[in-house]
């Protein structure tokens, strides 16, 4: 949906297009509004702009920038946990008793 509303946007020539708060839910994958707002109080989820006491909504680049800053964070998590899984299977076989560690060595499993 992000794509298309990009397409939009260039179609008419204007540099983003402001969205509902249900279209953020349905484009970012949160679940209902009470946890989006909660996303906005601690931080971590663009306010928006509210355009009258009542009216909040949010730019279409702001969000773009939000999905490819989460993605970019998902996929530095993931290094950070196969990083972290290989340390922890390096520090066992490292502090396996000997002859587990030679059955290590060859089989390539941990035997505890």
């Amino acid at each position: 949906m992000l794509k298309r509303i990009d397409r939009l946007s260039r179609e008419f020539g204007v540099p983003f297009i402001y969205l509902w708060a249900a279209d953020v839910l349905r484009i970012c994958g949160i679940g209902s509004a009470s946890e989006l707002y909660r996303l906005i109080r601690a931080g971590s989820f663009p306010p928006g702009e509210l355009l009258s006491p009542k009216r909040r909504r949010w730019r279409s680049d702001q969000i773009s920038q939000y999905l490819l800053e989460q993605s970019r964070l998902a996929e530095a998590e993931r290094d950070d946990r196969e990083t972290l899984r290989r340390w922890i299977s390096c520090f066992r076989h490292a502090t396996a008793p000997r002859r587990t560690r030679a059955t290590c060595s060859t089989v390539g499993s941990i035997r505890r």
